[in-house]
């Protein structure tokens, strides 16, 4: 009888483990999709430009940082480039 209340209960109660590990996952290809992004609009290296560039850098720095911080909670991940 008891490993039938076990089964059900392990069927109503979600792994949370598994829900956190999603929501990571997530927020990981949500940060990566973040730098694809901004690697493809990268500003040309010109005088006027320094403006955009210095934006371009601390979006850049941003993004990493989501990405490292991702990486920190997940000991395990390895990125590859």
């Amino acid at each position: 009888m008891s490993n039938a209340l076990n089964k059900l209960l392990a069927l109503a109660v979600p792994d949370l483990s598994a829900v956190k590990k999603e929501a990571l996952l997530t927020t990981y290809n949500d940060a990566t999709g973040d730098l694809i992004n901004l690697v493809k609009c990268t500003p040309d290296n010109k005088s006027e430009l320094m403006d955009e560039q210095e934006m371009w850098i601390a979006q850049w720095e941003k993004a990493m940082g989501e990405i490292l911080c991702n990486q920190s909670s997940r000991p395990n991940l390895v990125i590859s480039w």
